[in-house]
């Protein structure tokens, strides 16, 4: 079992990946994401 108790994020970046078959490509973000507490809590168990 994996424990997630330890667990921090240090960086979020978020890229929008794209579809082949609507023509759209990749975009990779270079900027980080800054969120509240709420939101960091919230994203912790990914």
């Amino acid at each position: 079992m994996i424990s997630r108790k330890n667990a921090s994020i240090s960086k979020f970046i978020i890229h929008k990946v794209g579809n082949k078959f609507n023509d759209t490509k990749n975009a990779f973000s270079e900027k980080l994401v800054d969120f509240d507490e709420a939101s960091y809590n919230l994203m912790l168990p990914f």
